[in-house]
């Protein structure tokens, strides 16, 4: 798999490059893809400079907590043990079981210290939370999907069957109403008339709310495409918050949502059965970090439209903040 080398990596050297650049020069242009793709060019070619991508090969499971310090002192244990097994000395057998030891007990300390961190990092976000849980506890070793196909040709396929989703479902839900003699409407119902006041508009959005939702967003998320993750965003944020909240409040006046941000790097998580045919896995859409803000910043003014103007039932705890199963349940047996 491709990922950001972070071997080099270093935040601030990255930011000071990025204040060089003109961004400014975004804001002299009205076209919101034509702000994106000059936005990408400055930032993504910075970025490769700083933290290139390599390709990488996963066998088990990777463990962020193993540092380079861990990783040096592993090679030395493994060179300890082939010196060990050619001169079969018990002072060379020594010097390998210490290092072993030794080993074992910084990789628990790690780990324990790594999985404490996480849990307060994800402290309010209870589905990161249990993520960290799951991964701490023993599970059954699942056997990795073997694929004897052309690489290329099953990607072709599962593209191919991916998009043509929801025009199958389409085309089943049609059968269905014809075999049950259902009239599928073709028209909405008229719509309740309102006050103009009530109807909704996107605002232009300020720096300090784009910051806020950028650092409340989620640290784990991976990124699209673009490989732009949210750590990239955040440690950049003092030079791109302007760009970035000019980009989006563009989107917002304009009605336009930008092509770029439309584009998924879909991945396929195999569910059960042969896992070359495409219908035994679902897929699972990255999108750019960017994009998720540009969503957040209109979910938050929809949300604070229906909200006010007492648009949403108070009997509906989908989507809704303070609200979940447990308010349903609460309200249901009440």
């Amino acid at each position: 798999m491709d990922v950001k080398s972070f071997k080099n990596y270093n935040s601030q050297s990255f930011k000071a490059e990025l204040s060089q650049l003109p961004f400014h020069e975004t804001y002299r242009i009205s076209d919101v893809n034509e702000k994106i793709d000059h936005f990408n060019q400055l930032f993504i070619n910075t970025l490769n400079k700083h933290a290139p991508i390599k390709h990488i090969r996963i066998e088990g499971r990777l463990n962020q907590f193993i540092n380079k310090e861990l990783k040096c002192t592993m090679k030395l244990r493994d060179k300890k043990l082939r010196i060990f097994r050619l001169s079969r000395n018990a002072e060379d057998w020594d010097v390998y079981r210490q290092l072993r030891n030794s080993i074992k007990t910084s990789l628990r300390a790690a780990e324990s210290n790594f999985v404490r961190n996480q849990i307060e990092e994800y402290k309010g976000n209870s589905r990161s939370m249990w993520k960290v849980i799951r991964g701490c506890i023993p599970s059954k070793d699942s056997e990795k999907p073997v694929y004897q196909k052309d690489h290329k040709k099953v990607a072709n396929e599962f593209n191919e069957y991916f998009a043509s989703v929801g025009k199958i479902a389409a085309d089943k839900v049609k059968r269905l109403a014809e075999v049950n003699n259902i009239q599928i409407a073709t028209a909405l119902p008229p719509a309740r008339h309102r006050s103009f006041l009530d109807l909704f508009e996107f605002r232009t959005v300020t720096p300090d709310e784009v910051r806020t939702i950028i650092l409340n967003s989620s640290s784990n998320k991976a990124p699209g495409a673009d490989k732009i993750n949210i750590q990239f965003i955040t440690d950049s944020l003092e030079v791109i918050l302007d760009p970035v909240t000019d980009i989006i409040n563009c989107s917002l006046m304009t009605s336009t949502y930008p092509s770029m941000w439309k584009i998924a790097e879909v991945v396929p998580l195999h569910k059960e059965g042969d896992p070359e045919i495409a219908s035994n896995n679902r897929p699972i859409s990255l999108l750019s970090c960017l994009s998720k803000i540009c969503d957040k910043v209109a979910l938050n003014q929809y949300t604070e439209h229906l909200t006010n103007h007492r648009l949403l039932t108070e009997h509906q705890s989908g989507n809704r903040k303070k609200h979940s199963t447990e308010t349903l349940n609460i309200a249901v047996t009440d």
